[in-house]
């Protein structure tokens, strides 16, 4: 599977702290496993699904799609 990141996300991810970070890469890591976790968006947003993880202790929303193949 590949992963495509947007550039916003790219600037985002280089202000993260390395604890942010590794809860980050975990959290991707689980949807690469498993791409269905994330609870689908309704409405004009039904494209996008969004996990919710911890990222030191606190919740945090990751909106992504993915592709069948």
């Amino acid at each position: 599977m590949q992963v495509i990141q947007t550039r916003r996300f790219q600037q985002a991810v280089k202000k993260l702290k390395p604890n942010q970070k590794h809860d980050l890469d975990e959290a991707v890591r689980i949807l690469l496993a498993n791409p269905v976790l994330g609870e689908p968006k309704r409405g004009d947003l039904a494209w996008l699904r969004v996990y919710k993880f911890r990222m030191v202790n606190q919740l945090t929303l990751l909106a992504y799609t993915y592709e069948a193949v």
